[in-house]
């Protein structure tokens, strides 16, 4: 009794939250692309209290934020170190370009009235 004073979860709420971060670990990395209604949805069944949600919610974000700018860092870095120029000039010099174009010129409906 002591301990669960002292930790504030009752031995319901500590089971939600077991259960809740299996299916958050569950999910993986997935939950990155996962708005917060969809969030909502695949934790739905399971009674939490709104400051939980509200974590929950709060973390999904950041976490979804700090992925994404690290991502970008990462692909333009990479993009960076690419000779775009000497990639293009490799490419037309190994491939044969073939262009077909089709050009049609049809006569305007000319208003008779405007003669």
């Amino acid at each position: 009794m002591a301990e669960e004073k002292r930790s504030g979860l009752s031995d319901a709420m500590k089971e939600n939250l077991k259960e809740t971060m299996k299916k958050v670990v569950m999910t993986g990395v997935g939950t990155i692309f996962l708005t917060e209604e969809t969030i909502r949805n695949v934790l739905g069944e399971i009674k939490l209290p709104k400051e939980l949600w509200s974590g929950i919610i709060d973390n999904a974000s950041k976490t979804k934020q700090e992925f994404m700018g690290a991502f970008a860092k990462e692909v333009a870095q990479v993009v960076s170190q690419i000779d775009i120029a000497g990639e293009a000039k490799k490419f037309f010099e190994n491939n044969r370009m073939k262009i077909n174009i089709e050009l049609s010129f049809d006569p305007k409906d000319i208003d008779k009235k405007s003669e």
